[in-house]
């Protein structure tokens, strides 16, 4: 077998398998986050969920070979099913939920600047352990490297 590293420049794809699919252009394309809303049922909660909150099981939407198909959940136009729960969200209604959204990462990231921990609300040590970043009151604050100004600061 040819060694990995002879041509790592290269898809590396074992055993002669065609390469997997790959989405271009078009469908790339990423949404904004108000479109993302719009395009999501209400009573979306995820694949990491057994149901939605309409209790329809996302089980259901899959193909015999275990693999999920677009969801009904999702306005897709690769979706070819349709869920008599779906409701969608108005255009008011996603506006309200982007702009509480942009809100609360607002606040979460004005409180790590100003050294509080956003659990807490407390000024907060920071502490690094690894790639990840730690307030003396223990929640984890964020990835990346410590800011010194608060490596030294007292809860």
């Amino acid at each position: 077998m040819k060694s990995r590293c002879a041509d790592s420049h290269k898809p590396y794809y074992p055993f002669n398998r065609k390469a997997p699919h790959v989405p271009t252009g078009e469908t790339m394309k990423r949404k904004s986050p108000l479109e993302q809303i719009l395009n999501r049922c209400k009573h979306f909660t995820g694949i990491q969920h057994e149901t939605c909150k309409a209790n329809i099981r996302y089980q259901n939407f899959r193909n015999p070979n275990g693999a999920l198909v677009p969801l009904p959940c999702l306005r897709d136009k690769n979706s070819h099913h349709v869920c008599g729960s779906a409701e969608w969200y108005t255009q008011e209604e996603a506006e309200a939920i982007e702009e509480q959204h942009s809100k609360t990462v607002a606040e979460f990231i004005e409180s790590i600047t100003n050294g509080h921990c956003p659990t807490c609300k407390i000024l907060v040590q920071h502490k690094q352990v690894g790639r990840c970043v730690y307030g003396s009151c223990g929640h984890l604050l964020y990835q990346g490297k410590a800011n010194k100004k608060f490596m030294k600061a007292t809860p």
